[in-house]
C-alpha cells in the first residue's frame, strides 16, 4: 500500500530506491524482505510501463559550453569563485557531491597541473581515497583559476567551496542561463558529463577516460564513446 501510494508521484527510479532501502533495512535486522515478492516486482514493473523507465537526460558542458560559462563571470570575488568551481569540476569530472567536498588540503599542485585526493566518492564509500590528476590544459587553466579563487576568498585551509550540492547545481543553471542557453537542459552533472564527452569525441583511450572519471564500469563510460562517436564509421558508410 506505501509503494502503491508513492508510485503515483514518484518516477520509477525513485520508487525503485524506497523499494532498495526497505530491503536493506530488513537484511541489517536479519529478516527476509518483502520487497522480493511477487507483488512488489509486479508493481514496479507497472510503474515503468506507465511512465517509462529511461532518466531525464541533460546537456553535457562540453569544452565549447564551458569556455561560455566562463565568459559570464567577472573580476568579483563571486566570478572567481565560479570560474574556479567550473574548472576545476570540468577538468576533474567530478561529481556535484564530491565537488563540494573538496579541501585545500587535498590538492597537490603540479607542474603539468593539480593532483586531487578524494576522501570518499560514491564508487569509494569505504573512504580509501581516490587522486585524479587534473590538467591544467591550454584553453582552461585551472590552476590560475584555482589561485585567483583562493587569494578572493582568503582561505588556506577546508573547504575550497563552502557550498552545498544543490547551490552548485544553481550556479551551473545560472551560468547557462547567463551564457544564452537553456538553464533547463543543465545541472550539477553536467561538468562529469561534459568531460567524458568532450574526451570520446577527441578520440581519448577508454581506460584513460576511467582514470579521471573513476567508473568502475566500462559500460558506463562506452555510453559517452558511443554518443559522442556515433556516426564515426556508421556501419552505412560504405555504402549509403
Amino acid at each position: 500500500l506505501y509503494l502503491t501510494h508513492l508510485s503515483n508521484r514518484l518516477k520509477p527510479s525513485s520508487l525503485a530506491r524506497k523499494v532498495a532501502a526497505i530491503k536493506f533495512e530488513f537484511r541489517q535486522a536479519g529478516l527476509q524482505s518483502p520487497t522480493d515478492a511477487e507483488p512488489i516486482k509486479a508493481l514496479l514493473a507497472g510503474a515503468r510501463r506507465t511512465k517509462g523507465s529511461a532518466p531525464r537526460q541533460v546537456n553535457p558542458a562540453t569544452i565549447d559550453v564551458v569556455e561560455k560559462l566562463l565568459s559570464t563571470c567577472d573580476d568579483s570575488p563571486r566570478g572567481h569563485r565560479d570560474r574556479a568551481l567550473i574548472a576545476l569540476g570540468f577538468g576533474a569530472a567530478l561529481r556535484r557531491s564530491e565537488l563540494a567536498k573538496v579541501r585545500i588540503e587535498d590538492i597537490e599542485v603540479t607542474d603539468k597541473g593539480l593532483v586531487l585526493t578524494l576522501p570518499r566518492s560514491k564508487t569509494d564509500q569505504e573512504g580509501r581515497g581516490q587522486q585524479v590528476a587534473v590538467l591544467d590544459g591550454q584553453r582552461l587553466k585551472i590552476k590560475q583559476l584555482l589561485s585567483n579563487w583562493l587569494e578572493a576568498s582568503g582561505s588556506t585551509t577546508g573547504l575550497v567551496f563552502p557550498l552545498t550540492d544543490r547551490h552548485i547545481a544553481n550556479i551551473i543553471k545560472s551560468r547557462a542561463r547567463a551564457a544564452g542557453l537553456d538553464d533547463q537542459q543543465f545541472s550539477g552533472h553536467s561538468l562529469r558529463s561534459g568531460f567524458l564527452t568532450s574526451a570520446a569525441a577527441n578520440g581519448a583511450n577508454l581506460f584513460r577516460m576511467m582514470d579521471v572519471s573513476r567508473h568502475r564500469s566500462i559500460n558506463s563510460v562506452r555510453g559517452y564513446v558511443r554518443k559522442a562517436q556515433q556516426f564515426e564509421d556508421q556501419a552505412g558508410s560504405a555504402f549509403m
